[in-house]
């Protein structure tokens, strides 16, 4: 509440936030020290990733959703024990799983 108030900390939340995004996102991320350039040095480096882990550290680092996959993982290993299925069908199963949530 309190960054939304100021100007220059909403700005400097805004910053982190898309810092935060391109790190987890992109295959080539940027560093901190690009961010405070385009920020015209209104921001230190160390002001943004201040703020970064300040975001983190109130998002509990919980910055990734489960995919798919992982909850249809999941759904089955609850579901295996009690089923009477040999490895190979098992593994046409879990294949079959990947398959349909990557090209659903």
């Amino acid at each position: 509440q309190k960054y939304l108030s100021d100007c220059n900390q909403y700005q400097l939340l805004i910053l982190a936030a898309l810092y935060i995004s391109i790190k987890i996102n992109e295959l080539i991320p940027c560093g901190s020290d690009i961010f405070a350039e385009i920020s015209d040095d209104n921001y230190s480096v160390e002001e943004i990733e201040d703020m970064e882990l300040t975001i983190l550290q109130g998002l509990d680092w919980h910055i990734n959703s489960s995919t798919s996959l992982q909850i249809a993982y999941h759904i089955l290993s609850v579901t295996s024990p009690g089923a009477n299925i040999d490895v190979t069908q098992w593994e046409f199963i879990l294949d079959e799983v990947q398959y349909q949530c990557e090209y659903a």
